[in-house]
């Protein structure tokens, strides 16, 4: 998956990826991909990361992995 989201992004087509956002299953997974992108926006970026922080503010899987990965990026407090 990571491989894939560097190739949407070094292709020009990481809007692609975004359109995912939205998806009930892939929409997090999506997040937490782009999030990790160094080469994307900061807009791209602060976008991914709310969505991080909305997911991890839920009590599901997806939220346990949400709040760890906030925390080891240092975005929790931002």
């Amino acid at each position: 998956m990571i491989e894939m989201s560097v190739e949407f992004n070094n292709s020009g087509q990481i809007e692609v990826l975004f359109k995912l956002l939205e998806h009930p299953i892939a929409g997090p997974w999506v997040a937490f991909l782009i999030a990790e992108l160094s080469e994307v926006s900061i807009e791209q970026k602060e976008f991914c990361i709310n969505k991080i922080k909305s997911i991890a503010s839920g009590s599901s899987l997806n939220s346990i992995a949400a709040e760890y990965l906030l925390k080891e990026r240092g975005y929790n407090n931002s």
